[in-house]
């Protein structure tokens, strides 16, 4: 599979159940996967809102999102 399919794939499921939701279930089942096989609680993604994110971080995740955001608006044309 490659990264436009994969986009595709993820914009046709986050479309049918809801991002959020997608972004719940999808973190909860990393945290669980990383758990069972290795141990470790932390390393997975956890979904949040900018607003919860401290200010030194949150131009980090600013400068990330609107990266991924341009990149995928460029694989969806």
């Amino acid at each position: 599979m490659n990264r436009k399919s994969e986009i595709e794939a993820v914009k046709d499921l986050g479309e049918r159940i809801g991002y959020g939701n997608l972004m719940d279930i999808a973190s909860a089942l990393w945290s669980v996967d990383l758990e069972d096989k290795y141990g470790i609680s932390t390393g997975a993604f956890v979904p949040t809102v900018l607003p919860f994110i401290n200010k030194k971080d949150r131009k980090i995740t600013e400068a990330r999102l609107e990266s991924m955001m341009d990149h995928v608006r460029e694989m969806i044309k």
